[in-house]
């Protein structure tokens, strides 16, 4: 970070940090956050300068996170596919074997 320049994250994200680097730990506002906040309940501001070190989410996990976050009914959709969750496989309508041409008998 440069001198003065902000970095929020989520406070799990946050390995370590070089000594010069200023940190606040807040929680996130909302009655909605506080019920259904799990991890993202906290938010660390870090002000430079200095260096800080973060983690990434697990894809799973991440994919769960924005996930909760996508307003649900109406709007534009966000498709995030999800393993074993249904789709794809097969052809239109029908389920037999393409044919090959004329067959005798």
């Amino acid at each position: 970070l440069r001198e003065g320049e902000t970095l929020r994250v989520s406070s799990g994200s946050l390995v370590c940090m070089t000594s010069t680097v200023d940190f606040d730990v807040a929680t996130v506002p909302g009655f909605k956050n506080v019920l259904f906040g799990g991890q993202g309940l906290f938010v660390t501001t870090l002000t430079g300068p200095g260096t800080v070190w973060l983690q990434g989410m697990p894809p799973q996990r991440m994919i769960s996170e924005i996930a909760r976050r996508v307003p649900s009914g109406g709007g534009i959709g966000l498709a995030v596919p999800i393993p074993g969750m249904g789709g794809g496989g097969g052809g239109e309508g029908g389920g037999g074997e393409p044919s090959s041409g004329p067959t005798s008998g």
